[in-house]
């Protein structure tokens, strides 16, 4: 027998189901027989998911528009040859956001020009005065004190990011503010900024004023009657197709080993032979399953709450934004997603207007309350018209999702990582909880690029 055919003979055994394990699943099926798909919920996919009313108009469970990663062959495994007729293609997206009393319709930047006119100066000043940031820092108030100076991370960086984090950014990690605030600033006019973005100092710290400026040739993609659901059921499809097997619902209560992983083993006592493991899902998770002693503390860290509300209204949004997000500290909103501005040609909407508000916490949210207070800071912050009335209304609660990010939670996740890292060589860890990558093109190029390796080994 050669040795292809030995190692078609070997099963892998991927544990989680967000976008790393999907497409994980979907390349080792080149090498292994048998790949098997175990998620601890009944559906994969993670937050990739929509809810769907009586009308049948569906809403995300965040904001999730699709983009091309620039990698071909992976593009082509994820979007297909060809995008069906039930996708729109997008050159840019329309994102905004809401600082200062003031919805940018225009950039998702967070304006400095929205500070008292002296401020916004002596800010411009001391940012001008900048020059290249370090590679490294202790914090986020190190990092961002040295790239925007003082008094832009006093007046806007912290105030805004205190709003999320409810930490000081001094204990926060670098970095981290990419989680929630773009990593630009507006500041000047239009003119000035192209003319300093030419400069390799400032390109990184101001953005253009205008979406439309300064745009990637990656194209967006999303539903064009449906929620992002679909896609994740195109991919179990896929999935399904190329013979992977989907264990749902369980999750692995143990791990066998002698000197490398030879057994899985799922709360309901079935145990999987194991070639090689692919785990997506916290670390800390994978050295309990092994009954490891980890040198780092472990446990699930403090997350923020989602509270989701979903709206259908009866009139028109006032803003043509796809979405956009509140850095007021005054308000609790989040992140608003304005389905029917994506969705101009869905006639099956018939002059409904379906957006999602998110509110995020470290507390399980009052729903009631919450929902009647953003339905108000909706007309305050320009978005909806004051005689907007509501035709339908649903809210709920997701809990587990962003993990906050402070430097001694990711101290202690790089530890536990390398520590499980340092046990056995057929195991390789994928996804956000390694800590390496939080954006999904991120996600996706770093588990590609991984798998391929392994595969070609």
């Amino acid at each position: 027998m050669t040795a292809l055919k030995k190692n078609l003979m070997k099963t892998a055994i991927v544990v989680g189901s967000g976008l790393a394990g999907i497409l994980s699943a979907i390349l080792l099926k080149r090498k292994f027989n048998e790949v098997y798909l175990i998620e601890k919920e009944s559906e994969l996919g993670g937050l990739l998911k929509s809810y769907r009313n009586g009308d049948g108009i569906e809403f995300d469970y965040g904001t999730h528009f699709l983009r091309d990663t620039g990698n071909r062959e992976l593009d082509t495994l994820l979007f297909g040859q060809n995008l069906s007729d039930n996708w729109l293609v997008l050159d840019f997206l329309k994102a905004g956001n809401f600082f200062g009393g003031q919805l940018n319709e225009h950039s998702p930047f967070i304006d400095s020009s929205c500070l008292p006119e002296e401020i916004y100066q002596k800010g411009m000043m001391e940012l001008l005065g900048l020059g290249f940031p370090k590679e490294n820092y202790e914090n986020l108030e190190e990092q961002l004190r040295d790239s925007f100076g003082y008094i832009l991370t006093e007046r806007i960086f912290q105030p805004a990011l205190q709003k999320f984090f409810r930490h000081s950014l001094g204990e926060i990690a670098p970095n981290a503010n990419h989680l929630f605030i773009p990593s630009r600033l507006l500041g000047f006019n239009p003119e000035t900024t192209r003319e300093l973005k030419k400069s390799a100092v400032f390109d990184g710290k101001l953005g253009f004023h205008s979406y439309q400026e300064g745009l990637s040739s990656s194209k967006n993609y999303y539903p064009k009657y449906r929620g992002i659901g679909l896609w994740i059921e195109e991919l179990t499809e896929k999935l399904e197709q190329l013979g992977v097997k989907i264990i749902a619902g369980q999750s692995v209560s143990e791990i066998l080993y002698n000197n490398y992983i030879n057994s899985v083993v799922l709360e309901d006592g079935t145990r999987f032979s194991c070639d090689q493991l692919i785990w997506t899902v916290p670390v800390f998770l994978f050295n309990k399953a092994c009954k490891f002693t980890s040198p780092a503390p472990s446990g699930p860290p403090t997350r923020l709450i989602s509270g989701l509300h979903h709206f259908v209204l009866d009139q028109p949004f006032l803003t043509d934004l796809y979405y956009f997000r509140c850095y007021d500290p005054g308000l609790i909103t989040f992140r608003v997603t304005l389905y029917a501005n994506v969705r101009k040609s869905d006639t099956s909407l018939n002059s409904q207007y379906p957006l999602t508000l998110e509110v995020l916490s470290q507390q399980v949210q009052d729903l009631k309350t919450d929902s009647q207070t953003v339905f108000e800071e909706l007309k305050k912050m320009g978005v909806i018209s004051t005689i907007s009335k509501v035709l339908f209304q649903h809210s709920e609660i997701v809990q587990g999702g962003f993990p906050v990010p402070t430097d001694q939670f990711i101290q202690n996740s790089k530890s536990q990582l390398e520590f499980a890292k340092t046990h056995f060589s057929n195991v390789l860890f994928l996804g956000k909880s390694t800590g390496s990558s939080w954006f999904m093109h991120e996600v996706l190029l770093e588990s590609y690029s991984a798998i391929m390796e392994l595969l070609d080994s």
